[in-house]
């Protein structure tokens, strides 16, 4: 029933099921999830205006009903009325939350961090690894008890860039990677291939440059420079007075 729908859904909203595509030469990179936890997160948060309206409504029925303010008719018409609606809405916020985090992608490539969510609107954010000042985890208590945090990355001028949606997507200058069971694992990877980026582009240490310069090439160098010396310095001799 629920795949039947998702896939008439998909097909409605023309929502992308697959990875997203890493730019060319990237392939499709690392593709990380959002854990089953993060659902239980959304659903907790999704959910609470409902309960909170359904105990309000039921508290004052009971209350007109015991008062004789509300005969009883209108009550069960009342309740009817009420409890047919939460029911439905229930039901599309536990459909669309679910169909959100089914389609929600992390891919990281060798150059670029894409993230995708939503579905009623699709966004889809592209990050230059090279770009990124800083990757930091974000968690919050319901997340802590979950087991569950959030990678959030900075480019330039990320301090005063107006802060990103707390779960997921990218704003100004900051990006979320929400609801991974192994946000620490995440990170030091993000590291790893800002590193590799930042090496590849030429914006490492001079060290690691120099560690990088193919041996025999770095030879070829050398023997030129000496070469070019040995003639000036055999010029200089010709030129001194006997």
């Amino acid at each position: 029933m629920y795949e039947s729908l998702k896939a008439l859904a998909a097909e409605l909203l023309r929502v992308p099921t697959d990875p997203p595509h890493l730019p060319e030469g990237q392939g499709r990179g690392t593709v990380f999830r959002a854990a089953p936890r993060f659902l239980t997160y959304q659903l907790v948060v999704g959910f609470f205006p409902i309960a909170v309206i359904f105990v309000i409504s039921t508290g004052l029925l009971i209350a007109g009903a015991a008062s004789g303010e509300l005969p009883g008719w209108a009550v069960a018409l009342i309740s009817i009325v009420v409890d047919g609606t939460l029911a439905v809405w229930t039901f599309f916020t536990y459909f669309g939350l679910r169909l959100e985090y089914e389609l929600r992608y992390y891919a990281l490539g060798d150059r670029t961090l894409r993230i995708r969510e939503g579905i009623f609107q699709v966004r889809e954010f592209t990050i230059t690894l090279s770009n990124i000042q800083n990757v930091s985890i974000d968690q919050g208590p319901i997340e802590q008890a979950l087991g569950i945090a959030n990678v959030v990355v900075e480019t330039a001028g990320g301090s005063s860039a107006p802060q990103a949606q707390k779960h997921g997507g990218a704003s100004g200058h900051r990006g979320v990677l929400a609801g991974l069971s192994n946000a620490n694992e995440v990170r030091e990877l993000l590291r790893q291939a800002m590193g590799k980026a930042a090496h590849h582009t030429g914006l490492g240490h001079a060290e690691e440059e120099r560690e990088g310069l193919p041996e025999p090439a770095l030879r070829e160098v050398l023997a030129e420079a000496k070469a070019l010396a040995d003639a000036l310095g055999a010029r200089e001799a010709d030129r001194s007075p006997r």
